[in-house]
């Protein structure tokens, strides 16, 4: 065990988490998205977020995610008998405030709160549309420093009450 520890730390030397205060980051991510809706299939989507750190372990980003696939629904009337189907995709437009403290060496913790505006489009046999609207956003998660400039995150992120993003991403750190 001690060999496969000292292996991965001459291939994967970490730093601190964080490059110097003041740098720049873009997170491209991958997101697996459940909807608490009924009779709906969760989505997978594709973001982007860009970060500054401010100072010791906070940082702001924005961040922007669109499902590419999934996202089917079933409708029913009350009675339980389907009455249509189609598709739904998502776009979420956020701002955050971030926190990451390191835990050991190389991985760190991290929290995330801000707003999000989300879009959803709906494609469906009977109707097509669209709904919007502005939300509180909250996530937590974990990240490995791989080297000075380069970080693995995987976070969980609510968005009010009806949806719950893993976020899967890569930064990359820059002066």
């Amino acid at each position: 065990m001690m060999r496969m520890l000292c292996v991965a730390w001459i291939l994967f030397p970490t730093g601190g988490v964080w490059a110097a205060p003041g740098n720049y980051y873009l997170l491209p991510q991958l997101a697996y998205v459940s909807v608490n809706l009924q009779h709906v299939t969760p989505l997978y989507a594709v973001g982007l977020a860009y970060g500054w750190r401010l100072g010791n372990n906070v940082s702001v980003a924005g961040e922007i995610n669109r499902s590419v696939s999934g996202g089917t629904f079933t409708e029913r009337d009350p009675t339980g008998r389907e009455t249509g189907t189609g598709r739904y995709q998502l776009q979420t437009f956020a701002g955050y405030g971030v926190y990451r403290v390191p835990l050991i060496s190389g991985i760190y913790a991290k929290a995330k709160t801000g707003l999000v505006y989300e879009r959803v489009f709906r494609l469906a046999t009977q109707d097509n549309g669209h709904a919007a609207r502005v939300g509180l956003s909250m996530g937590a998660g974990f990240g490995y420093a791989v080297n000075h400039a380069l970080t693995l995150e995987l976070d969980l992120t609510g968005v009010e009450q009806d949806l719950m993003m893993l976020l899967l991403g890569v930064h990359y750190y820059w002066p």
